[in-house]
């Protein structure tokens, strides 16, 4: 550990880059005249998928224009081919892989006198590669919903009779851990099991809402939360959002709650 850690960090901070790299992992186009490189190849099959279609849509409505949570951070077909280059990922990575924008997180028993030396020699040839004017990152406020949006987004599919729903709030900051983590709590009482009120009310009735729902809290500088409903029948989709509202007003009452299974939970 002690001989690989130096060397892994040295991978992260000071990577060779070369033009050959990038060709063979971003993008490159063949002998044929087709896109290749890994990255575009995986950005091809998620780029046209349902889930991520709803997510790009939902990111244009939660945060401002050139937000850094707004970005799909594997990067959009078209700007891979036409913006990105070698010398674009050289910059970035100058601008934001440095000393003063990581976190080295040890899990187990080390001795940290040796692992402190390690990191000691490793700032005494780095810190000079910070950038003077440096900003942290994911800082940059995000403005509260001023009223409730409804978008409908098409989605290329081979089967037009099922859709989804997202519904997305702008939730607590990361640091507040003890919402968070209540939160989480309350997320699992109200969609896992046949008992959860999610499947009572919208998967486990005669004539189905929905196939799945489930709860995502992401973990940002401002938090999001996320509900997503899968398998709606698509003349369904418009009946969904006004049953949920009706299910979400009961739950802010106490009297609502089984007792002892959230105590479960």
């Amino acid at each position: 550990f002690y001989t690989s850690f130096p060397v892994y960090l040295n991978h992260i901070l000071r990577p060779t880059l070369t033009l050959e790299q990038y060709l063979t992992e971003v993008h490159h186009i063949n002998e044929k005249g087709e896109d290749g490189g890994v990255v575009y190849c995986e950005m091809q099959d998620h780029e046209s998928e349902m889930d991520s279609i709803l997510d790009r849509k939902l990111r244009t409505l939660l945060y401002p224009a050139h937000h850094p949570y707004g970005v799909d951070t594997g990067g959009k077909l078209k700007d891979i081919r036409e913006l990105c280059s070698v010398e674009r990922v050289r910059d970035f990575h100058k601008r934001f892989y440095h000393i003063g924008n990581v976190f080295s997180i040890i899990c187990g028993k080390v001795d940290h006198g040796r692992v402190q030396k390690i990191m000691e020699e490793l700032e005494t040839t780095e810190m000079e590669r910070m950038p003077a004017d440096f900003k942290t990152p994911f800082q940059v406020a995000v403005p509260p919903l001023k009223e409730a949006i409804i978008e409908r987004v098409p989605c290329p599919s081979d089967d037009a009779s099922h859709g989804s729903i997202l519904v997305s709030w702008l939730g607590p900051t990361s640091r507040d851990t003890r919402t968070c983590e209540a939160l989480d709590i309350l997320f699992s009482y109200l969609t896992e099991t046949a008992v959860s009120p999610m499947h009572r009310n919208f998967i486990d009735i005669p004539e189905p809402l929905a196939s799945s729902a489930y709860f995502h809290l992401s973990e940002q500088t401002t938090s999001s939360i996320s509900l997503s409903f899968g398998g709606v029948p698509a003349e369904k989709l418009e009946a969904l959002l006004p049953v949920l509202e009706d299910v979400l007003k009961r739950h802010t009452k106490a009297a609502e709650f089984d007792g002892d299974r959230l105590s479960f939970v």
